[in-house]
Parts: C-alpha cells; structure tokens; sequence
C-alpha cells in the first residue's frame, strides 16, 4: 500500500508540470491580453505622475521674477554687462531649441548641462567652486547657502531634476510633448540662473610690477600685481584693487573665479600702477590666482 502511494505522489509531480504548460497553451490570449492591460496601466500611471511633476516644475518656475535688461534713470540705454548676459543667454536658449526640434530628450539633456555651467559659474565668481563634482540639487543646496538663492528657486532646481531624472533615466515610453514640455519649463529655470543678481570679478590690468618700498626702487621677482574689478550684474564697478600673483593667464575683460592660494603671501608691497605712478598694493595678502570662468 504504501508503494502505491509513493507511485501516485510520482505521477502527480511528473503531470503538475505539464498541466501547468497545458493551461498556458489553452489560456495565452487572455494571458497576453491581462498582460498588456497590466503593462498600459502602469504606463498610464507613470504618465499621469510624470504629469505631476511637471505641474509642480511649472508652479515652481511661475514664482521666478526673471531679471531681464532694463533702461536706466535718465538713459535710453540698457546697461552693458546686462546686455551681454541676456544676450549670451538668448544665443543659449536658442541652441538648445534647435537641438530639441530635431531630439526632444537631447535637448533636455542639453539644457541639464548649461544649467549645471550656468550654477558652477556663479560658484565659482562668489569663492565657493567645488573642489569635486557636485550634483544640481547640491550646487543649488549650496547657492542658497552663499548666495542667497531663494527657496522657491532651489524647489523649481529639484523638481527640475526630478523630471530630467524620470524621463531620461526612469520613465520608459515617455511622450515626445512631455519632453517638450521638460524643456520649455527648464529654459526659464536657466535663465532665472543666468541673471543671478551677484558680484563679478572683471580683470582690469595684469602683469604690473611689485616693489617692496613707496619710491618703486626695490622691485619683487617671481610676483606681479593683477588689478581686478568688482562688478555688479548691470556690470557697475563697484571697486578697484590689486593683488599679488605668479599666474600669467590674466587678460583684461575677463571674468574670474574668486580663488586664492594662501601658501604663498607677502607683505606690505607697491605697485606700478597703468597710469605710469607708484601705488600702495596691499598691507598683506595671499596669492590670487583665479582661473577663467568660461573655462571651469
């Protein structure tokens, strides 16, 4: 008796994987059918919460107050340096719609990258570029904290990259238009980062001599003075000074990071001046040695 109940308990385990074969021949069309109502349903889903996200992007952006080039008191004319940003903005803008024509994702990815520049670059002009690469969400963590980005700014940067996060990385099948949508949204993100109201810092003169005394007889080897220009962002000068430096990239007009090495100092100095006089320099200073900002 018991090796006939053995031999049944065989026969079951060998015919159960066959039955199960069975059933999926008999029922694949419903099979496939729940299959696909399943996958459209959870498409679905994903679209309507990419939706949402977009949604909470464009709220985000519609509290940015844009600065834009205005006419000053008294003149016909927009400031100069305003002029400029806007105008190398709009060249931007315009790059990345034409991308985005063509490749919608492609176009994001694009816009993802200028507002990565456009955030290192304000870093990098206040004296905060990272030492090591940092995420959007942590640059804007980290204008907010020394540059007094606003916090609506800083939701619209996370929820931006949320975004940017689903539909190039997560989101499968994602919608040409939400792309779109994506990148219309992002553009005014860009632009907001762009006309950052914070100080700029212009080269005015480099290469000029140091000396160690007022008559300019006793002049330092190995450092030069660069003059450097604070600016705001209508570009007004806002003031003037020199500092000590072994760098030779300065050029005038170009904007720099606000960087410095403060393994090499001296101190109290005086320098040539453009106009041909002896200037007082410094009492004591560091080594300036900030790099291009157009090319961190």
């Amino acid at each position: 008796m018991q090796d006939a109940g053995e031999l049944l308990q065989g026969i079951a385990s060998l015919l159960w994987p066959l039955t199960v074969v069975a059933a999926f021949v008999i029922f694949r069309k419903e099979l496939g059918s729940l299959i696909d109502r399943i996958r459209r349903a959870k498409g679905a889903g994903l679209e309507i919460e990419l939706d949402r996200k977009l949604d909470d992007l464009l709220e985000d952006v519609a509290e940015l107050e844009v600065v834009s080039p205005t006419r000053t008191e008294g003149s016909e004319d927009v400031p100069a340096e305003e002029a400029k940003v806007a105008s190398e903005t709009e060249e931007v803008v315009r790059m990345i719609l034409q991308t985005a024509a063509t490749s919608p994702k492609a176009g994001l990815m694009l816009l993802s990258s200028e507002l990565e520049t456009a955030m290192r670059r304000v870093l990098a002009e206040v004296g905060h570029y990272p030492a090591k690469p940092i995420s959007i969400r942590q640059m804007g963590s980290e204008l907010r904290r020394v540059a007094g980005l606003p916090d609506h700014l800083l939701d619209a940067i996370d929820d931006f990259t949320e975004v940017r996060n689903r539909i190039v990385h997560g989101q499968p099948d994602v919608l040409e238009r939400d792309t779109l949508r994506a990148v219309d949204i992002g553009l005014s993100l860009l632009r907001a980062i762009r006309a950052l109201p914070y100080e700029r810092h212009v080269v005015v003169a480099s290469g000029l001599e140091v000396f160690s005394d007022p008559d300019g007889k006793l002049p330092l080897d190995g450092v030069t003075a660069v003059v450097l220009a604070a600016q705001d962002h209508q570009g007004n000068t806002l003031r003037q000074e020199p500092f000590p430096t072994t760098r030779r990239h300065f050029k005038p007009g170009m904007h720099v990071a606000w960087e410095w090495d403060g393994s090499h100092t001296w101190g109290e100095c005086w320098y040539l001046d453009p106009s041909g006089g002896i200037e007082y320099a410094w009492t004591s200073s560091a080594e300036f040695v900030g790099r291009d900002v157009d090319e961190l």
